[in-house]
């Protein structure tokens, strides 16, 4: 009879492995912020404006692996 051996991950590999998604997803998320964030930036510059009211912000959602982060 064969012996079927199945590898499984240590819990160092594990915690690297969910360490670099977390990065992973951490850049997505702040690239895309800071893209709208920048953007924006640009459309309210384009209008001659000094400064720029929180009330005019857009809020974004990013979907994830898991679930959907989406702002308060």
């Amino acid at each position: 009879m064969q012996k079927n051996t199945t590898e499984y991950p240590t819990l160092k590999e594990l915690e690297q492995l969910v360490w670099r998604k977390l990065q992973e997803t951490f850049s997505s998320v702040m690239t895309s912020v800071l893209e709208a964030y920048d953007e924006l930036l640009n459309e309210h510059s384009a209008n001659g404006s000094e400064y720029m009211p929180l009330t005019s912000c857009h809020l974004i959602s990013h979907p994830t692996l898991f679930f959907i982060i989406n702002p308060l």
